[in-house]
């Protein structure tokens, strides 16, 4: 059985390929990525703050900085004087 499952994964795998498009997204996260992890290494900052930092737009800070919120690379922290932004900062692995 176990001989069946390895094989049948190894066909899968030399048969299934990553497409370029996937490939250069997963580049193009992980660029990014490092980008607001430098910039928050120093101090927490907002949304904003971040993208003026980076040099990139506004929607994709939102939605890179979301994105490394769900898989757990940031995590919230106070909020701003207006009650309008979180501060993010890098979570620290435990």
């Amino acid at each position: 059985m176990n001989n069946e499952k390895i094989s049948t994964v190894k066909i899968v795998r030399e048969t299934r390929k990553v497409s370029d498009a996937v490939k250069d997204n997963l580049k193009d996260f992980i660029r990014r990525k490092k980008v607001i992890s430098e910039a928050l290494k120093e101090c927490e900052l907002t949304i904003p703050q971040i993208s003026q930092k980076t040099g990139m737009p506004l929607d994709e800070t939102v939605y890179y900085v979301a994105s490394m919120v769900k898989f757990g690379l940031l995590q919230t922290s106070k909020i701003d004087d207006n009650d309008e932004y979180f501060y993010y900062k890098l979570k620290k692995n435990e």
